[in-house]
């Protein structure tokens, strides 16, 4: 069996850092010093780091995460949304950047599919999300030397935490930063279009018809107004983009 990873802290000045230390190393973990003067919350949460780092390789490459079936609280009717890690693949091991998420409503699916009004087609989709969204966990894997990487660079500190590592890897640590893209021509795209339409409500910013392709930034609000889906559960698709984290503290 697959022993457990601990995440070991030390907490304040005074605090014992050996046996911690000693736990993490024995037991894949990491390690870290929390001084009196810093945030407890940020120090800890960067744990999520050591499970994203763990699955971008070719095996988990196309993993995505389905939620259970819901109601819209716009009471449109029952939707589901689908998530999936983005990583750069440039490097390697690959690095998470970001994760992508998509929500979809039945409605828009039953007619995409051409079975709009059959209870029958609503119930298949019903049950495959259900099906999708049971929990599966993807096959993680962390080297050593991968490990000591996240050690060393996985704090807050730029310069890095030598104090953290276990003397686990004998070569030289691979990198967990993703670098800066360097192409020009991304210069004059704006990625974060969901900035432009912060005070548009949900319905604003989600509805369109099956199959249109709008460009972000090509409709005045009066005209999205105008488009804003009805009550008959006319709701399509909504795309969400931001940032990732979560994770336990204790890896079976």
């Amino acid at each position: 069996e697959t022993p457990p990873a601990l995440f070991t802290y030390s907490f304040g000045a005074s605090a014992d850092e050996t046996i911690p230390k000693e736990l993490s190393c024995r037991y894949r973990g990491i390690w870290s010093r929390i001084g009196d003067a810093e945030d407890l919350a940020e120090a800890m949460g960067g744990y999520y780091k050591y499970f994203s780092y763990g699955l971008g390789d070719a095996v988990n490459e196309n993993f995505v995460a389905w939620v259970a079936p819901y109601e819209y609280s716009t009471g449109s009717g029952m939707g589901t949304t689908a998530s999936a890690p983005v990583y750069d693949r440039s490097v390697n091991p690959p690095i998470l950047i970001g994760v992508v998420g998509y929500d979809f409503s039945f409605a828009a699916m039953q007619r995409a599919l051409g079975n709009e009004n059959s209870e029958v087609s609503k119930n298949a989709i019903i049950d495959e999300i259900v099906r999708k969204s049971v929990a599966y966990c993807p096959l993680f894997s962390l080297n050593e030397c991968q490990l000591e990487a996240l050690r060393m660079y996985g704090g807050s500190s730029e310069s890095g935490t030598p104090d953290s590592m276990c003397n686990s890897c004998a070569t030289e640590l691979p990198s967990i930063r993703a670098s800066t893209c360097q192409d020009s021509r991304l210069n004059s795209m704006n990625v974060w279009n969901n900035y432009n339409t912060r005070s548009w409500t949900y319905e604003e910013r989600t509805c369109c018809d099956v199959g249109e392709n709008r460009l972000a930034g090509s409709l005045s609000y009066e005209e999205v107004q105008s488009k804003v889906c009805d009550v008959s559960g006319n709701y399509k698709f909504g795309p969400i983009i931001g940032g990732t984290a979560g994770g336990i503290f204790v890896v079976i």
